[in-house]
């Protein structure tokens, strides 16, 4: 019979570690698995039971008093919605004052476009008037 001598196949031992370790592992997860199932299913011994209660009915006079108060709410909310729209129209036109201020000064300006290299330049020079 032949016997195992270290040295003949050097893989042969990291694969009898590697599969005692995975049967270890394997066999470990086993057991916790086992144990956790049985601890779950076990009910508590105490239990609680709620008992719901009725609230006393509320008499009509807090009702009776909103009402004024919706109206009131009401009337707010139309003023404040009012007021709203007043600026809105006042935002509008003040818009078409200021664009018809800016179309009236366009046509006022009216200069031919000046050139890239002008651009670049600057402003133009002012000619001397030395008069004769």
């Amino acid at each position: 019979m032949a016997r195992w001598k270290p040295g003949t196949n050097p893989g042969r031992l990291k694969a009898v570690v590697y599969a005692v370790l995975v049967h270890l592992a394997l066999i470990g997860v086993l057991v916790a698995g086992w144990r956790w199932s049985t601890q779950d299913g076990t009910a508590p011994e105490k239990v609680v039971q709620a008992v719901a209660i009725q609230e006393p009915a509320q008499p009509e006079a807090p009702a009776a008093r909103k009402r004024p108060e919706a109206d009131t709410d009401k009337k707010d909310d139309e003023r404040a919605r009012k007021a709203a729209e007043d600026k809105k129209q006042a935002a509008e036109a003040e818009k078409r004052r200021s664009a018809a201020v800016k179309k009236s000064s366009r046509s006022r300006k009216a200069s031919p476009p000046r050139s890239a290299n002008a651009a670049r330049r600057g402003p133009r020079p002012r000619s001397r008037n030395t008069g004769s």
